[in-house]
């Protein structure tokens, strides 16, 4: 059996997610976030989204406060 590790990534696909990473960018605490978030969010395999971090075509969002959990 071949292990695949999924990462979420969230897709910013209007005003509505675009509002909540802005409030997840100086959030301390993750809270409601996740749940309202998760309409926004798909999973890709952990080397694809190596592959687009590398590309330059996503960001983690605060890795200050949550490291690489988040990518947008």
């Amino acid at each position: 059996m071949i292990e695949s590790h999924m990462q979420p990534l969230i897709i910013p696909f209007d005003g509505e997610a675009e509002n909540l990473i802005s409030s997840l960018h100086h959030a301390d605490h993750i809270g409601g976030f996740l749940r309202k978030l998760q309409p926004y969010t798909v999973q890709i395999p952990e080397k694809a989204l190596a592959t687009l971090y590398k590309a330059g075509r996503i960001e983690p969002i605060n890795e200050k406060n949550f490291g690489k959990q988040f990518y947008r």
